[in-house]
């Protein structure tokens, strides 16, 4: 890790990849009671998903 990295900002540049792999993990999820299809899935999880982004800002 670099330590002039470290920081508030050490993830800022993941955003791309978290939400390829909340993606991911939808299209694992379908049929599993969240949802059909994936973008019932990503529905269901993105109130959760917005409500803890604003808790932690």
């Amino acid at each position: 890790m670099d330590p002039d990295r470290y920081g508030p900002r050490l993830l800022r540049d993941a955003g791309t990849a978290s939400a390829t792999a909340l993606r991911d993990w939808a299209r694992t999820a379908t049929g599993q009671g969240l949802g059909d299809t994936v973008e019932e899935v990503m529905a269901t999880v993105h109130p959760a998903e917005d409500t803890a982004h604003q808790n932690s800002t």
